[in-house]
C-alpha cells in the first residue's frame, strides 16, 4: 500500500506534465461505488465480496491537444517507472482508433480544401474571362482612343482585387464563426 503523502507526491509529479489537465485520486471505496453506478446493479452482486479487490488509483485527464496515440504512449512510458506506479490502465485501442480517425479526417479535409481551391481558381478564371468578353467592345474602343494597357487593365484588376478580398474576408469570418460555435 502507498501512504497519503506518497499519493500527494505522485499526484504532484504527474500534474506538472504539460499533457495533463487534471489528476484525481480515487480511493478503493470510491472505485467500488463508481463500478456499482456504472453497472447499475443492485447491491446483492457486491455483498459477497469479503474485501474490496479494486486498488486506489489516480485518474489522469489529458488536455485536448495532447490526445494522440504517440503522445499518450510517450507519457505512459515516462510515468511507468515512477515510485508507487504499479499498473497503468488506459484504452490503448480506443486512443489508437481515435488518432487514426483524426489523421484520416485531417487528410480528408486537406484533400477537400485542395479540391475547393482548384474549383475556386477555375471559377475565378472563367468569371474573369466572361467579364472581359462582356466588356470587349468597351476595351477595344479604349484601345483605339489611345488608352495605355495599364489604364485599361487597372480598373479590371482593382475590381477583381476588391471582390477577392471581400470574398476572402467573408469566408474567413464564416469559418471563424463556425469554429467558435463548434467549440461551445
Amino acid at each position: 500500500t502507498i501512504s497519503s503523502e506518497d499519493i500527494t507526491r505522485l499526484r504532484g509529479r504527474i500534474s506538472v506534465f504539460t499533457e495533463v489537465e487534471s489528476v484525481e485520486y480515487i480511493s478503493k471505496e470510491e472505485a467500488l461505488h463508481i463500478l456499482q453506478d456504472t453497472l447499475q446493479t443492485d447491491d446483492t452482486l457486491f455483498k459477497g465480496l469479503v474485501t474490496n479487490p479494486l486498488p486506489d488509483s489516480l485518474e489522469i485527464r489529458f488536455k485536448r491537444e495532447f490526445l494522440s496515440f504517440n503522445r499518450v504512449e510517450n507519457f505512459v512510458s515516462k510515468i511507468n517507472g515512477f515510485e508507487g506506479v504499479t499498473d497503468i490502465h488506459y484504452d490503448k485501442e480506443g486512443i489508437k482508433g481515435f488518432s487514426t480517425f483524426l489523421h484520416s479526417f485531417g487528410i480528408g479535409g486537406l484533400t477537400l480544401g485542395v479540391g475547393l481551391l482548384l474549383a475556386a481558381i477555375l471559377i475565378i478564371s472563367n468569371t474573369t474571362s466572361l467579364s472581359l468578353y462582356a466588356r470587349r467592345e468597351e476595351l477595344h474602343i479604349m484601345g483605339f482612343m489611345g488608352a495605355t494597357n495599364l489604364f485599361i487593365k487597372a480598373p479590371i484588376l482593382m475590381e477583381g482585387l476588391i471582390r477577392g478580398l471581400l470574398g476572402a474576408f467573408l469566408a474567413v469570418g464564416l469559418s471563424y464563426a463556425i469554429y467558435r460555435i463548434s467549440m461551445l
